[in-house]
């Protein structure tokens, strides 16, 4: 009789144990969901692209009063290329203090400038369209500082960068690498059709004022 109530004292002591684990796994296993719910989030919001599907006025919109000349959604989408297989190749210069620098030592030439239209506030690069203007070294905005740093290669808004035409001051990346063996090939004829329509576009609108 005593041995049986013990058993029964002991089974009944086993459920109470289990069924208060089992809330803590069904806990661990919600965190572990959401966890992960998080990390998708956060994977699709950097695979989004901030001007998908936008039109050139809602571009203009976005953009700051400066932004000007803001290139054609065509053209933003071959400097946002040219971007990528220049970084890839190292043939870039990043952030406005490094544009500046080249700039005023004379080493972007047969560059391009590429400006965040969206920057605020714009006085940080307000000062760089006059002097690339000095320096001889066309310049154009795109519509989004966010896009500008992806295709950098970076997660960080980008406000400024600076492709080169040949690469100065940097050790050569590896063939090896992801993407550097395409992005070399690639580079050159997209340099070329880039750079001249950015010619193109910066000319007609400083013939306009």
């Amino acid at each position: 009789m005593g041995d049986s109530s013990k058993k029964e004292k002991k089974e009944k002591k086993e459920k109470k144990e289990k069924k208060e684990k089992t809330p803590d796994k069904k806990r661990e296993r919600d965190d572990a969901d959401d966890n992960s719910s998080k990390k998708k989030k956060a994977r699709t919001e950097e695979e989004v692209d901030p001007l998908e599907g936008l039109s050139y006025a809602d571009m203009q919109l976005r953009c700051c009063e400066i932004a000007k000349p803001l290139a054609q959604p065509d053209l933003q989408r071959d400097v946002f290329t040219l971007v990528t297989h220049a970084s890839r190749i190292k043939h870039v210069r990043r952030g406005v203090k490094e544009v500046v620098k080249c700039l005023r030592k004379g080493n972007a030439k047969d560059g391009v400038i590429v400006l965040a239209g969206d920057i605020s506030p714009v006085d940080v690069l307000s000062h760089v369209p006059a002097l690339a203007e000095e320096k001889n070294v066309p310049y154009t905005y795109v519509a989004s500082k966010a896009r500008l740093g992806r295709a950098a290669g970076t997660k960080r808004p980008t406000s400024c960068i600076l492709v080169l035409k040949e690469r100065a001051g940097s050790a050569a990346p590896k063939q090896d690498a992801d993407g550097v063996k395409e992005a070399s090939a690639a580079f050159p004829k997209a340099f070329e059709k880039t750079s001249a329509a950015v010619k193109k576009e910066l000319n007609a609108f400083l013939s306009s004022l």
